[in-house]
């Protein structure tokens, strides 16, 4: 749970502040809008002995804020401290967090086109109000420390938005000083490129393509990956969800992994 303030001392989005326990805003494509079942592979990798996931929800304080473009889209930018690793309650710590220190983080984008960030548009169309021409670029960054390793993680992301066709897409780097007696660095690479398409407004497909790369010394070994997923949303709160997925690591090969979902 976390608590929100919108624009506390002046009467503009520029900035807000929310502290509490919450989805880090430099998350690129968030997973609660997330269609497909399957994490983001930049979100869900893990290095070696290294828990920080993206996908992990954080204790902290967060500024972030919005600016609306003349003609749509705009600019809008995160920062925040927060706890890192272990957001789980710990009896023998008698705390939230597994070392002393705070990570940090930076995120900024833009957007050309389309809908304004705010939603302020004035007035939608009834029918096909998802629809959008608009191309956004961003980037982030984030620095931590753990109980046996200091790390960072940098990235780029895209989103095209043409009519009912969402491409999207993130590059990640991430990088591992593991501390003790190895002493040993370790960096890795990620990448999505996800395809959304809207066929009706209950009816909704996608495609990704995904991989993560470590070097050749390493022991985690590298993921390619590629699904399918069909959405369908039955009524408001209810949606049923086909997916199958393809998995190839250094040890073997999935050839096809089908799930089920009926969420509401």
């Amino acid at each position: 749970a976390f608590i929100q303030f919108d624009s506390p001392l002046w009467n503009n989005k520029l900035w807000n502040v929310k502290i509490g326990q919450f989805e880090p805003f430099i998350t690129p494509f968030s997973k609660i809008r997330r269609i497909t079942m399957e994490p983001y592979i930049s979100h869900s990798f893990q290095n070696g002995k290294n828990p920080f996931k993206f996908r992990d929800t954080q204790l902290g304080i967060e500024v972030w804020g919005i600016k609306d473009g003349k003609s749509g889209g705009g600019l809008q930018y995160g920062v925040g401290v927060v706890n890192g690793n272990g957001t789980d309650f710990s009896e023998q710590r008698s705390s939230y967090d597994n070392n002393s220190t705070k990570d940090i983080y930076a995120t900024v984008s833009y957007k050309v086109g389309g809908l304004g960030l705010s939603g302020e548009t004035g007035k939608l169309p009834q029918g096909g109000n998802w629809r959008e021409r608009a191309l956004t670029l961003g980037g982030f960054s984030y620095v931590g420390s753990g109980v046996e390793s200091d790390f960072s993680r940098k990235g780029v992301f895209l989103r095209f938005q043409h009519q009912d066709l969402d491409l999207f897409g993130v590059a990640l780097l991430g990088k591992d000083a593991f501390l003790g007696s190895s002493g040993t660095e370790q960096s890795f690479s990620a990448l999505f490129v996800e395809a959304n398409y809207t066929f009706l407004p209950w009816l909704m497909g996608a495609c990704r393509v995904e991989q993560a790369r470590t070097p050749d010394d390493t022991t985690v070994g590298d993921i390619q990956r590629i699904l399918g997923n069909l959405t369908i949303s039955i009524r408001p709160n209810v949606v049923l969800r086909f997916e199958v997925v393809n998995e190839r690591t250094n040890d073997e090969t999935t050839f096809g992994k089908v799930r089920i979902e009926f969420a509401f």
